[in-house]
């Protein structure tokens, strides 16, 4: 993907979230322990294996997270073109300065999930054209590329749940 000429442009990139602190410590460490001591009881050649296993797949984890976090990126041009590089691919995003609006949101996942913050950017007509998460992108780059399309912000109050935040905001890729 290029960054179309960024020379004069904006370009937000995203950053790797902090896993401080009690909520999310303490659950990987015990599931740490509790899987590890687990695959102790293995005997032989299927510990070692099993062990592999276990810290391959942790560590694909969170390499794959990590590569994402650095690699995603907002682009906006000198002449206009917005592009868009993610996890799973890149794209252009049709938007016209002053036309569509920025809707921030905290949605709870699941029952008993995290709660997350998001950015949207809605076009006019209210369909969403990206939905980004406020732990990898940081919140005032992205209210300055807002302010830089001369588009509106909103705050939705509260939490929303999942299905409320599904319905709510259509999706369109």
């Amino acid at each position: 993907m290029t960054d179309h000429g960024i020379t004069g442009g904006l370009k937000v990139a995203g950053r790797l979230p902090r896993l401080s602190g009690r909520k999310v410590a303490f659950p990987v460490i015990a599931y740490l322990i509790a899987a590890g001591l687990w695959l102790l009881r293995a005997q032989g050649g299927v510990r070692l294996l099993l062990l592999s296993l276990y810290f391959g797949v942790g560590l694909s984890v969170v390499g794959a997270y990590a590569w994402y976090a650095r690699r995603a990126r907002l682009c906006l041009a000198a002449d206009g073109a917005l592009s868009y590089r993610g996890f799973w691919g890149s794209r252009v995003l049709d938007v016209h300065p002053g036309e569509g609006k920025v809707v921030k949101a905290e949605v709870k996942w699941g029952a008993n999930g995290p709660v997350g913050k998001q950015w949207l950017l809605l076009d006019a007509r209210g369909q969403c054209q990206l939905r980004l998460s406020l732990r990898v992108f940081d919140e005032t780059e992205l209210d300055a590329l807002a302010g830089h399309l001369d588009l509106p912000r909103c705050v939705v109050p509260g939490v929303m749940s999942e299905e409320e935040f599904k319905s709510k905001f259509s999706f369109e890729r």
